[in-house]
């Protein structure tokens, strides 16, 4: 398990206006990762997330999205739908849909000792794709998918 230092945030750069399309397909991706969360195991839904690095190809009948709109498109859905408490099917929604328009990123869940907790995010290089910078600094990376 190898992740990069991150050093920047994508949230932190500007995002295109995302179309309706696109925030319905980030719904769409974020619910599947939920329902899926709820009816398999963890290691089962993040084996899914490994396996679909590269499998799928580009969506037929239009040019794949480019991932700064893609990601605009995800942050708008967490505006839509609660995102407290959801970092990991929300990370996993994103990191499925960026797989599958044939961008390389890891889904990355660290954890801080005190006070415990965890927490999941989407990373491509040394770039956090939906977070805060300080906020995952402050995790140390146990997995990465």
């Amino acid at each position: 398990m190898k992740v990069e230092a991150i050093t920047a945030s994508a949230i932190d750069s500007a995002l295109p206006q995302p179309p309706a399309r696109s925030v319905a397909e980030a719904l769409f991706s974020n619910a599947r990762a939920l329902i899926e969360l709820k009816f398999r195991s963890l290691s089962k839904s993040i084996e899914r997330v490994r396996q679909g690095a590269g499998t799928h190809g580009p969506v037929k009948g239009r040019k794949n999205e480019p991932l700064p709109a893609i990601l605009a498109a995800h942050l708008a859905s967490h505006r839509l739908l609660s995102a407290h408490d959801r970092c990991l099917p929300l990370s996993i929604g994103l990191a499925k849909r960026l797989r599958h328009e044939r961008h390389a990123v890891d889904l990355v869940i660290g954890v801080r000792m005190d006070p415990f907790a965890a927490h999941a995010w989407v990373q491509q290089g040394n770039v956090v794709l939906n977070d805060d910078l300080d906020h995952v600094r402050a995790f140390q990376p146990i997995l990465v998918a």
